[in-house]
């Protein structure tokens, strides 16, 4: 009896093992799984020789921040790189000629 609880026991852990995020490790090799953004992340936006622009953002429920002269930018389900992308493409196609953004959760 005591051997038939233990083996559940260790079934069930090995089913909780798979719903966790975090590094994931394929035969010897541990593979980190980059973060992505969400709502209620706060972002340091920085956008190099341009204090105006540069600030902390929250990522709304709806998934976006809400940038001056830029508007809203999706980032929900993005990484802090594919954001700075983003950001920057919008500011180029607006605002500055080589924007240089750097972000930071």
């Amino acid at each position: 009896m005591v051997r038939i609880a233990f083996l559940i026991a260790i079934i069930a852990g090995l089913g909780m093992g798979g719903c966790a995020t975090g590094p994931t490790t394929t035969g010897t090799t541990t593979v980190e799984q980059p973060y992505m953004l969400d709502a209620g992340d706060q972002l340091r936006v920085v956008i190099y020789e341009q204090p105006e622009l540069t600030n902390i953002y929250r990522v709304e429920q709806a998934g976006h921040i809400s940038m001056p002269l830029i508007g809203d930018i999706p980032a929900r389900g993005l990484t802090t790189p594919e954001i700075e992308v983003a950001i920057a493409s919008r500011l180029r196609a607006t605002y500055l000629r080589n924007p240089d953004v750097a972000v930071e959760i």
